[in-house]
């Protein structure tokens, strides 16, 4: 992608997109012409993306203010997923580096999370973790490795906390 193509990119998904101007079905639309898919998904303004034709959110889902999907790789969140505000969900990473540059080269992974998931409140999800369906993470936890489906998950790095019925 060029270079000019990628500013305007990132204009279109993180200031027209995210402007609060929009109501929720047309930012859905106007990230489905960015590359999204997020048919029948409500997300509010704020939401930064990166890497937009990687990112895949289910019908009835809820994506609040502020939320990042920073997708080199892919991003698939199922059906009715909820996500908290400011939650991240980032699918790069760099390899330790030697000495002169400890961020070597990048590691790209995808994220899942699957229906009915809830993911809390400045949450952190890093590359190449599943979130299992109804899984609910706390607030303010680093996911950094899978989740099991219908349990609790807190604390960073993020911990099993108990099964859900």
């Amino acid at each position: 992608m060029s270079g000019m193509r990628r500013i305007l990119r990132d204009v279109w998904f993180n200031v027209v997109v995210t402007h609060p101007i929009w109501p929720q079905r047309s930012r859905a639309w106007l990230l489905k012409v960015g590359g999204v898919k997020a048919r029948g998904a409500g997300i509010l303004s704020g939401t930064r993306v990166i890497g937009g034709s990687r990112v895949v959110i289910g019908p009835g889902s809820f994506v609040n203010t502020g939320c990042t999907f920073d997708a080199g790789a892919m991003i698939e969140l199922g059906e009715n997923v909820s996500v908290g505000p400011g939650a991240t969900f980032l699918t790069s990473t760099h390899q330790v580096g030697g000495r002169d540059a400890r961020a070597g080269s990048v590691v790209l992974a995808p994220i899942r999370v699957g229906s009915g998931a809830w993911i809390g409140a400045r949450v952190v999800v890093l590359p190449g973790v599943t979130i299992g369906p109804g899984a609910v993470i706390a607030a303010g936890s680093v996911v950094t490795e899978d989740c099991v489906g219908h349990s609790l998950h807190a604390g960073v790095p993020a911990r099993f906390k108990k099964f859900l019925s």
